[in-house]
């Protein structure tokens, strides 16, 4: 009997998923409606479940600031070492010259 009643409950509870469009019939709703009730279809979910996307998307946004702001001082730096690589390089080249020219007057 006990098997009946809850194969009917699934049966219904899937019916009345269909009536809704926004809602997906799954295990999970059915457990939800067997611990809450009709109250599993009420707007209090969805509200719930807006707000913790709107959580998501703003974790969401605040990594992709993370990695903006990463991605732009490593090209900074990356710059920075560039420039003292070119400065390192002159230098080099003038030492060399003055070594070359110190050797020519000698």
């Amino acid at each position: 009997m006990g098997n009946n009643s809850l194969s009917n409950t699934e049966k219904n509870l899937r019916s009345i998923a269909k009536r809704y469009e926004n809602v997906k019939y799954s295990v999970g709703l059915a457990v939800l409606f067997l611990m809450n009730g009709a109250s599993a279809f009420s707007n209090t979910n969805a509200v719930q479940e807006s707000e913790r996307q709107k959580e998501v998307a703003k974790d969401s946004q605040a990594e992709k600031t993370v990695v903006k702001e990463a991605k732009s001082e490593k090209k900074e730096s990356s710059q920075k070492l560039k420039a003292s690589w070119v400065i390192c390089n002159l230098e080099l080249m003038i030492c060399i010259a003055i070594f070359l020219l110190h050797l020519k007057l000698k």
